[in-house]
């Protein structure tokens, strides 16, 4: 099973960020999405921003108890894009 790269250390030799630890059948299908992207030879640093946002997305999913692909739907991923515009707006209350 190959990794996503992470990039070069500086001295020619490559990182890799260890998979997410699955706990659900969303995770492991993440895990699988970002492997078939390091497959596809995406650039490394796509790899990284398209796991960073993924683990936002698991994390809110988890939090609403949601671990089954089959249980994501239109109305769902609508739920998480008011979260997201929420949570941006909070930020910028803050900064």
């Amino acid at each position: 099973m190959q990794k996503p790269w992470l990039g070069d250390t500086g001295d020619g030799q490559r990182t890799i960020e260890a998979p997410l630890a699955p706990t659900n059948e969303l995770e492991a299908m993440v895990e699988l999405h970002l492997e078939a992207l390091t497959v596809k030879q995406y650039s490394e640093q796509t790899i990284k921003a398209r796991r960073d946002q993924l683990k936002v997305f698991l994390r809110w999913c988890a939090g609403q108890a949601f671990t089954s692909p089959r249980e994501i739907t239109s109305p769902l991923l609508e739920r998480y894009q008011r979260y997201l515009y929420l949570l941006s707006q909070e930020e910028r209350r803050i900064t």
